[in-house]
């Protein structure tokens, strides 16, 4: 993740989808390295994250 040219973290993600009895399961796990003095930590990106997969389950909730 870069803003303005200035990098301020590199990650890898994964995502797994499991089917169970009542639907799907996601698994989301990231490997990720901050920067010194970067403002998007550990915190920053676990809010950002929890936040697109509300999102994403309110969304497929309406479906």
């Amino acid at each position: 993740m870069a803003i303005g040219g200035e990098l301020m973290s590199v990650s890898l993600a994964t995502i797994l989808l499991s089917p169970t009895q009542g639907g799907m399961l996601l698994t989301y796990t990231e490997q990720a390295a901050f920067f010194d003095g970067a403002p998007d930590g550990v915190k920053n990106r676990e809010e950002g994250w929890r936040e697109l997969f509300e999102r994403l389950a309110a969304e497929l909730e309406t479906a």
